[in-house]
């Protein structure tokens, strides 16, 4: 029963840090609770547009595209030795480490969406190919199957930057807002607007951008040496950020707006991680691996998942 009692607390110090610490890539994901090793994801068109009713209805398909995702296994193992751990003078040591537990399994959920996914989409197809329409996820030619509107749809920028790669904060700004015209600019399978508005956009930067990224959403001008040129997307939107620790690219950044159903990434995980521990701490029979050496064992494990979703809702800009 003692057992159970500590085990129990343990479990509520992990739970409470997952929850005080959520990922950030929940923020720009969407987050779907896993039922076994593979899940399907269905990406499917736009409804028609309303049309004046005369005479019969007009039915129209819909396309849908199917991803199907295999989900991986992780882990993490704390190895303490059991009498420093009884014996330890720091109240939180213990605790502390159970909570490191939560947070190593959120940082992974974090580095398969922003360093899996976001990073690598650099790359020809991306760290998890290509997106549901076939086409690497950031690409120059968007087209969605079936589609009503066949023109091609570009969701990879690029402009010059006066000092190389590291932009200006005039240079950032424009950028944005090149980016914010091209969200306007952007229509469904059908040729309709699809965003009608954008309430919250969240910038993902490489560290190298944090300080004209703070400076951008924070400043109401653009130019150091003419503060009368103002920063016009301050109020027009609701600006966040997330640095991306995982990012090897020190000259680009996305955007993405997280829209509930049509998220720019899809997540898969267990709804709680797994926390599972052996140790020697309770009297009476126990196992010759517990009994014969001096160590406690705390783990956690998670299955996850990730995939391309609404690369509408992502734009990914260069500096060169």
């Amino acid at each position: 029963m003692a057992r159970d009692i500590a085990l129990k607390g343990i479990r509520g110090e992990f739970l409470a840090m997952l929850k005080d610490r959520p990922s950030l890539a929940g923020r720009i994901a969407q987050v779907v609770t896993a039922t076994g090793a593979s899940e399907d994801f269905f990406f499917a068109g736009q409804v028609p547009p309303m049309r004046q009713w005369l005479g019969s209805r007009l039915a129209k398909d819909m396309f849908q595209a199917k991803v199907n995702k295999e989900l991986t296994l992780y882990e993490a193992t704390l190895k303490t030795d059991r009498f420093e751990q009884k014996d330890s003078q720091l109240p939180a040591y213990f605790p502390g480490r159970i909570a490191d537990l939560a947070r190593s399994a959120n940082r992974k959920v974090d580095e398969r969406v922003l360093g899996d996914l976001i990073d690598a989409s650099e790359s020809t197809t991306g760290g998890e190919g290509t997106g549901y329409d076939g086409f690497a996820f950031h690409d120059s030619t968007h087209v969605d199957p079936a589609a009503e509107y066949t023109t091609a749809q570009d969701n990879d920028l690029t402009t010059a930057a006066a000092t190389g790669t590291t932009p200006t904060l005039a240079e950032f700004t424009s950028a944005v807002q090149t980016a914010i015209e091209t969200f306007r600019g952007f229509l469904d399978d059908r040729g309709q607007p699809w965003h009608a508005e954008l309430p919250r956009v969240v910038l993902v930067i490489p560290p190298a951008f944090e300080r004209v990224a703070t400076e951008f959403l924070k400043s109401a001008s653009v130019d150091a040496t003419n503060p009368a040129i103002a920063n016009a997307l301050v109020g027009l939107t609701t600006f966040e950020l997330i640095v991306n620790v995982w990012s090897a690219n020190a000259d680009r950044f996305t955007l993405e707006v997280p829209d509930a159903g049509r998220m720019p990434y899809g997540l898969v995980r267990d709804e709680v991680p797994v926390l599972q521990q052996v140790t020697g701490d309770r009297g009476g029979e126990v196992d010759f691996e517990v009994f014969n050496a001096r160590y406690n064992y705390y783990g956690v494990y998670q299955r996850l998942a990730v995939l391309y979703g609404h690369w509408r809702n992502s734009i990914k800009h260069t500096f060169s």
